[in-house]
């Protein structure tokens, strides 16, 4: 799974296109044993971090489980509904931990030799004091107020500051890609 999508051409979206793509969609609520195989589970993993996300920071973890005693002691947790006899499941967990490996990542794994200044500053600078909430979240308090005086001059990103705001951060973010 790469963290970049593949450099290829991208057939034209119409209007049709999506309609056709939307009204076929569908809940399915019985499933079969059949094993999924890998590379459909792989597909739809690569698809899900394509999803929008603030900063492209990507707050999430997929994990398959495919254990049929883990899959048994899920079940509860599924709220015994269906979903929980499927083959696998894929638990989707919203991460608020990893934003700073994240910023280091994008750096690290940029696809042009050179970072560009303007994205290098941003993940170094920008994005950690964006997120960053200090110890004891007093960064994030301090964030606050400083943010609510500033505002006032120009419209600038108020959050997360705390980290409360960092968990409905990456929940919300991490919805996109379920």
């Amino acid at each position: 799974m790469s963290l970049f999508p593949a450099d290829t051409a991208i057939s034209p979206a119409t209007p049709a296109a999506l309609r056709e793509l939307i009204e076929s969609r569908r809940a399915v609520r019985r499933f079969t044993a059949e094993p999924v195989p890998d590379e459909v589970v792989r597909d739809c993993l690569e698809l899900a971090v394509l999803a929008p996300n603030s900063c492209n920071l990507q707050p999430w973890s997929f994990q398959v489980i495919r254990d049929p005693a883990l899959l048994a002691r899920l079940h509860p947790v599924c709220m015994s509904q269906n979903a929980a006899k499927a083959p696998l499941i894929i638990a989707v967990l919203a991460r608020p931990d990893t934003w700073k490996q994240a910023c280091q990542n994008i750096i690290d794994y940029w696809p042009e030799p050179q970072v560009p200044a303007r994205i290098r500053s941003f993940y170094n600078k920008t994005a950690p004091f964006q997120y960053n909430q200090g110890p004891f979240g007093l960064l994030g308090l301090f964030k606050r107020q400083l943010l609510r005086v500033a505002a006032w001059r120009k419209p600038l990103m108020r959050a997360p500051n705390s980290r409360a705001q960092m968990r409905i951060w990456a929940v919300k973010s991490t919805a996109l890609a379920a």
